[in-house]
């Protein structure tokens, strides 16, 4: 590195970012970074741009002579969440999906090691199911992004809330889209004054899922 840019590097490390605007951060990048398991790999947040760099982790750039020090230049690394959080995701939309065979065989898939690759080749059996699980795993994905970006106060919390807010709905509609079409969809409180509902929905051989803190609880079916 010359000694220009070092200096550069250095001012810019000296000099603390103030939040940005969600519409200038690279929330997909973010969101990208956290979903990441791949321990090869290294993620950097640079709060001068809102931008997310991808890098190789230090083993790799000793053995290819790489002098790049991202904290050099101001960057933050950005610590992947692992699978659980992705995990979480898949089996809240399996839960969430009507169609009995589907569901079922996408919750199996879930089931031991391999959980991810057998969940996505078994999506492929429902096409329907493709568009609607890319677009909720994407809005599920920024939602931690945007929660990482506010923790680390990189972003305008007025901002992140309605980003939050767009994304928190999108994914509902979504669930919404999927599972609940023929079917019915509450919360466990309402559930003694839609009991008419209820009754109407069940015996025309539909479920009717219960929500507990806004989350699927339990799932009333026809026997």
């Amino acid at each position: 590195m010359d000694e220009n840019r070092r200096r550069a590097h250095h001012d810019v490390v000296g000099a603390p970012s103030e939040p940005r605007p969600m519409d200038a951060v690279d929330v997909r990048g973010v969101a990208e970074a956290l979903d990441d398991g791949d321990r090869d790999t290294t993620w950097w947040y640079d709060p001068t741009t809102g931008q997310v760099e991808m890098g190789v982790a230090e083993w790799m750039a000793d053995e290819f002579g790489d002098e790049d020090e991202p904290r050099d230049r101001g960057l933050v690394p950005i610590e992947s969440y692992g699978s659980r959080a992705a995990y979480g995701d898949m089996a809240m939309f399996a839960a969430a999906v009507s169609d009995r065979r589907a569901a079922d065989l996408l919750q199996r898939a879930l089931e031991g090691r391999g959980a991810f690759r057998r969940f996505r080749d078994t999506l492929h059996e429902f096409d329907d199911l493709v568009g609607p699980w890319r677009a909720y795993a994407q809005a599920r994905s920024e939602l931690r992004a945007i929660d990482w970006l506010v923790n680390e106060g990189h972003v305008d919390p007025a901002d992140a809330g309605v980003a939050t807010a767009t994304r928190d709905a999108a994914a509902s509609s979504i669930l919404e889209s999927v599972g609940h079409t023929s079917g019915l969809r509450l919360d466990v409180t309402d559930i003694a004054g839609r009991w008419a509902d209820i009754e109407a929905v069940v015996d025309g051989g539909h479920d009717v899922t219960l929500l507990r803190g806004g989350e699927p609880w339990a799932t009333i079916t026809r026997t």
